[in-house]
């Protein structure tokens, strides 16, 4: 970490939102990066943590959506991902608290 101290910077802090974050799919962020948010993305505040959850399902990012298509790729909807992450959650073995996650912060319901 001495040889690259930005990296362990980095390292450290995501180590630290991890730590922080509840099981699942989630996409956390620690609270101090709240302006550092595009519009448009549906958040959810954990204070109590100090981490904020982005619901990646039925967030609209419009900066993500011109990459996807000037790159071609696939980018299914909300429809589509909510689906795929019930099935998910149905088909596999995931802890409790992970399917809680997908319903509370992601708005799947199962």
């Amino acid at each position: 970490m001495t040889l690259f101290p930005v990296m362990g910077t980095a390292l450290i802090r995501a180590i630290s939102v991890a730590k922080k974050c509840p099981s699942g799919p989630l996409l956390a962020l620690a609270i101090e990066n709240r302006e550092r948010i595009p519009e448009g993305l549906i958040v959810h505040e954990v204070p109590a943590q100090g981490i904020l959850l982005v619901d990646w399902i039925h967030s609209k990012d419009e900066l993500a959506k011109d990459i996807a298509k000037k790159s071609d790729l696939h980018s299914p909807d909300s429809l589509m991902l909510s689906m795929h992450l019930r099935e998910y959650c149905q088909t596999h073995q995931v802890k409790e608290e992970w399917k809680t996650s997908v319903h509370d912060f992601l708005g799947v319901s199962m």
